[in-house]
């Protein structure tokens, strides 16, 4: 979102005004962008380590235990990748 930028740019507003810096963002929540961010990690394939690591998670099962529903959407892709790379002809 346009308001991304806030966070980086205007770290002033985390000590002044934090209300101030969520209306910036345009409603998005810290948690809402904590989610997407893991989220586009895993679903960009990126090793469960370096998301733990990138949350500040002591362990990857912290990780996998609050995004499973999210490892479970990549690997139902990864067994249709596997699928198709095995079982089916190319047309």
């Amino acid at each position: 979102p346009q308001g991304y930028a806030a966070l980086m740019t205007e770290t002033g507003l985390l000590q002044d005004e934090p209300s101030m810096l969520l209306m910036d963002l345009g409603g998005w929540t810290v948690d809402l962008m904590r989610h997407t961010h893991a989220s586009l990690l895993i679903n960009s394939d990126v090793a469960a380590r370096v998301i733990a690591d990138r949350l500040g998670h002591s362990t990857t099962k912290t990780t996998l235990d609050t995004y499973s529903h999210v490892f479970a959407e990549s690997e139902a892709r990864a067994m249709q990748a596997i699928d198709m790379a095995l079982f089916r002809q190319a047309k």
